[in-house]
């Protein structure tokens, strides 16, 4: 940790020398015509020590992080992602994030020998955090690396470990209180049948159950499915038609990511979207067509509906 913050001093120190440079008060007329010459070479010079500084400093933490005795842990993770948001570089992010789930963590023995222990990648406690995640995607945005960006998506938020992680922190409870429904429901359905004089009460019971959880039922299955086919929250990457309620549940951060992605690409005015070509653009959308979500879905675009 303490090498990291030293090459996050040092990342520090770099980019606000840069700035202090381009601070600098311009030349007077009188010594622009004697340093014209000069100026280009020079200016040349700096930026490629700059740029071999940068490298040489986001090569070294990378290094420490990768270092076989080095555990990484989550608050390596993010003074890892600080170091390379100062520097304006994302290239091993993504690598980085993925040792987290499948680097060997060293236990040093009792006789002082150190063996290293294999991670399980698939358990929830590998999944990264989504602070993380979110900081390491903004790094990859900043920098304008479309491959580094996708790459973070994939290593965040398409694991099984992502995926149980959010079995378990959000449908835990939802699923314990549709357990306790019946139950529930057969309480009081054996009360509304106490107040019954006309039929038999077991028969009163049965007809009130089955009258809740048909109540029940038909009104939880239709909330959920409104609540899944919500599309208010996208804006340029949308669920391709027919993709099933529980991979749109599980995979929506996956979504919302490369939604992220998409809108820091392409053009911001929202009449000029769909307009955008290129390569990167291009593999982009035949990227997003394999994961099972649209780029500029047509009908939900401003002016075609």
């Amino acid at each position: 940790m303490t090498a990291l913050r030293a090459c996050h001093t040092a990342a520090k120190a770099i980019t606000s020398a840069n700035a202090e440079t381009g601070k600098q008060p311009g030349n007077s007329l009188l010594q622009v015509d004697d340093k014209l010459a000069k100026a280009p070479s020079h200016k040349s010079t700096f930026a490629e020590l700059r740029k071999n500084t940068m490298l040489r400093i986001s090569q070294a933490a990378f290094n420490i992080i990768s270092a076989p005795n080095v555990v990484v842990t989550m608050p390596l993770l993010k003074q890892y992602i600080q170091i390379h948001a100062e520097l304006g570089l994302a290239n091993t992010v993504a690598e980085a994030l993925a040792m987290y789930g499948s680097k060997p963590v060293p236990v040093e023995s009792a006789n002082g020998v150190i063996s290293f222990k294999k991670r399980y990648a698939k358990l929830p406690s590998a999944a990264i955090d989504e602070d993380v995640a979110a900081a390491a995607l903004q790094v990859a945005l900043q920098a304008k690396n479309l491959d580094a960006a996708v790459n973070i998506v994939d290593v965040c938020y398409c694991t099984q470990a992502f995926y149980l992680r959010k079995i378990m922190a959000s449908a835990t409870v939802p699923a314990l209180a549709a357990g306790l429904i019946p139950a529930t429901s057969y309480g009081i359905a054996s009360a509304f049948a106490s107040y019954n004089s006309s039929i038999d009460p077991g028969m009163a019971t049965s007809f009130a159950f089955m009258g809740i959880m048909a109540y029940i039922g038909f009104t939880g299955s239709m909330g959920v499915v409104a609540r899944m086919s919500m599309m208010d929250h996208m804006n340029r990457v949308t669920w391709m038609p027919g993709t099933p309620m529980r991979k749109r549940w599980l995979r929506e951060d996956e979504r919302a990511a490369m939604d992220k992605i998409a809108t820091a690409w392409g053009f911001q005015e929202s009449w000029k979207h769909g307009e955008e070509s290129g390569p990167e653009w291009a593999s982009l959308r035949e990227y997003l067509g394999l994961k099972d979500m649209i780029l500029d879905r047509v009908e939900f675009m401003e002016g075609m509906n």
